[in-house]
């Protein structure tokens, strides 16, 4: 694709309602298999169709396959209505259809709501023992399934091809003991499919031996490293059918309509993990999964750093906020409700939370935010403190730059920030530094926030980019909040012998890639609350362990281990030669437990996505007690591509 043209979304839509049945397949005891009617996945179809042209604008070109309840009874159709039938043949003549018009950069959309399920493994099969299979409407009349291991390989090709993907299933296949009087889009009572001759007619080449992997099942026998896949419910669960205003459609389907129907979302900006956590708490029964690159935007390429969700309260006239001093919040921190586009700033911080005493301006808008729902707020822009953020700017990128510079940092920065002109004979070890000429911007910083080069890497800044004081600003303001965050040690209490860390390398397996195994020790008879956080090279902060938002419980006395690796960036291994430098922080409680995710940051080279402060989930929460204890404790490792070079605990 020209970088002139503009990328397409193609979206193919499959909803099977009525199955034709025949006495094409028995089941494994002799008895004909029946497929019954659903009701549903018609409505989903016209739903998505226009929750697509209102969202996003008649963007996608879309195309549809439905077989209505009626297609049971009616087996004849005109040539027309044929090709519409969601067939097997029909369905991959579309797929290559699409492949042939998509280039790179477009995005592709296949959406399936109908009956899935568990056949026999074909000889083909990835799988030892069955295939999990969406069902066509012929399939009860000698048609084919799509089986999950052949979808993945049409999938595999649009993505060969630079093409994005993205499936959604509101449909299941596995086979628990859980049963009710509701309908559901899956038949426990089968078991496995047994296979027919039609069933090993395969054409195109047999599936990958990457693809023989026994974590494929619960996904679908999909592969979704490289794509999106989200899926109605868990592999132990059954995709439920509802009706809403008169209406039977899909539970996942109507949930994921309804949500951005209430939100009023005209381009939705928000991730499908997020999405996810979303959807999870308006359905009973089934929990849907996301598989595969799960942080890129609905239908975008674009993966932002989405900031962890704050949950707001209202006390005593005030608004609080379960962030702190633990959390990097300094007074005049600003906070965004994106529902209702209204900021508030900080005047009161504890350790443990921050308030407001909202202006009547806000309380009126707060009041705008739909009953049950939560006050979601996402931070906007940080506030470094009583002392000035400084910045030196070399003299050779001018006046002109340093004024924009200075206007794009307080556009992100509530507090003091101190723009200063500097020499090539000038020292300013202690601050963050802007060297030119323009055409080849670089940063630098002390050695104890940027490591040992002292050199920011990983960044091209271009000279004639007309956004140039913008990025520099979002770098900038980056590796402050990184610095904000590295100095929280700096007010930690001493351990004093309520646990002990020890870590121990492993053997290297991979290159670029060394091992580590770290052990925790709760030496106390209290319960201890344990997350471990990397502050990487590349100037990112993420929770490694646990990977939910709450922390382990590690239990008196007991002790625990984490295994990790540490791997040098992409951006980094052509770079340098030096030391790059990892911490792993160890964030310990004692007495009340807290989410750490808002301390999370992603690489400074991707520092541009946390601008489009995206919506934010539900789910998480903090326990509230009043009184508490904290620790941190950092081990920095020092590791080259080849080897790690040191460690130590600090």
């Amino acid at each position: 694709m020209r970088d002139d043209e503009t990328p397409r979304r193609f979206a193919l839509l499959v909803g099977v309602s009525g199955y034709r049945n025949g006495n094409a397949r028995r089941l494994s005891d002799g008895s004909t298999l029946l497929i019954s009617t659903l009701k549903g996945p018609v409505n989903d179809v016209e739903g998505l169709k226009e929750f697509l042209r209102v969202q996003f604008k008649s963007q996608f070109e879309v195309i549809s396959l439905i077989s209505p309840p009626t297609s049971a009874d009616n087996h004849n159709t005109s040539q027309e209505d044929a090709e519409l039938q969601p067939t097997f043949n029909n369905i991959k003549n579309k797929f290559e259809e699409i492949e042939s018009k998509a280039r790179a950069g477009d995005l592709f959309y296949f959406h399936f709501s109908g009956h899935g399920g568990r056949l026999q493994a074909s000889a083909l099969s990835p799988n030892f023992d069955e295939d999990p299979a969406l069902l066509t409407v012929d399939f009860g009349c000698g048609g084919r399934a799509i089986r999950g291991w052949e979808l993945n390989q049409w999938l595999k090709r649009l993505y060969k091809k630079k093409v994005q993907v993205v499936v959604l299933l509101d449909s299941c296949y596995s086979g628990g003991a859980w049963r009710s009087d509701k309908p559901f889009r899956t038949q426990d009572e089968w078991g496995i499919i047994p296979s027919i001759p039609a069933d090993e007619v395969f054409e195109g080449p047999p599936p990958d031996l990457g693809d023989r992997n026994s974590e494929l099942k619960p996904s679908w026998s999909i592969n979704p490293k490289s794509f999106t896949l989200m899926a109605a419910c868990a592999p132990n669960e059954r995709a439920e059918e509802v009706v809403k205003n008169g209406k039977p459609t899909g539970a996942f389907t109507h949930a994921f309509l309804q949500y951005f129907k209430n939100n009023k979302v005209h381009e939705p900006l928000i991730s499908y993990r997020h999405l996810r956590d979303k959807l999870a708490v308006r359905l009973i029964g089934q929990t849907p999964k996301v598989y595969g690159c799960d942080r890129l935007l609905l239908f975008g390429n674009k993966e932002p750093f989405l900031v962890t969700p704050i949950i707001a309260d209202f006390q005593d006239d005030k608004i609080i906020l379960p962030v702190g001093t633990l959390h990097g919040v300094e007074q005049g921190s600003e906070f965004t409700f994106p529902s209702i586009a209204t900021t508030i700033s900080v005047t009161s911080v504890t350790d443990s939370t921050c308030s407001t005493n909202p202006l009547p301006n806000v309380l009126r808008a707060l009041e705008q935010i739909q009953h049950g729902a939560t006050w979601d707020v996402i931070p906007s822009r940080w506030s470094f403190g009583s002392k000035p953020f400084e910045i030196a700017v070399d003299k050779e990128l001018g006046l002109d730059f340093q004024q924009d510079l200075y206007h794009a940092l307080k556009d992100r920065i509530s507090s003091e920030v101190d723009v200063t002109e500097w020499g090539s004979d000038s020292i300013h070890g202690g601050m963050l530094q802007v060297k030119g000429p323009k055409e080849c911007i670089k940063l630098y910083g002390p050695e104890s926030v940027i490591g040992n080069e002292n050199l920011v890497r990983g960044l091209d800044f271009q000279g004639d980019d007309p956004d140039l004081d913008r990025k520099v600003a979002i770098a900038l303001a980056h590796l402050g909040r990184y610095w904000q965050i590295l100095e929280l040690r700096d007010r930690t209490r001493e351990n004093a012998g309520v646990f002990e860390i020890e870590m121990t390398k492993q053997e290297k397996r991979v290159p670029h890639k060394e091992e580590f195994c770290l052990k925790f020790h709760n030496k106390r008879d209290q319960k201890l609350h344990v997350s471990i956080l990397n502050l990487g090279p590349g100037f990112h902060i993420e929770q490694l362990y646990p990977k939910s938002d709450s922390p382990m419980d590690i239990s008196a006395g007991r002790k625990d281990e984490f295994k990790f690796s540490i791997t040098v960036p992409e951006n980094l291994r052509a770079e340098t030669t030096n030391p790059l430098r990892d911490i792993l922080r160890v964030m310990v409680t004692r007495g009340k437990s807290f989410s750490w995710k808002t301390l999370e940051l992603p690489s400074i080279w991707d520092a541009e996505q946390m601008e489009l402060h995206q919506p934010i989930s539900e789910t998480r929460n903090i326990e509230r007690s009043d009184a508490f204890e904290w620790w941190l404790q950092d081990i920095i490792i020092n590791t080259d591509a080849v080897q790690v070079i040191s460690s130590v605990i600090v």
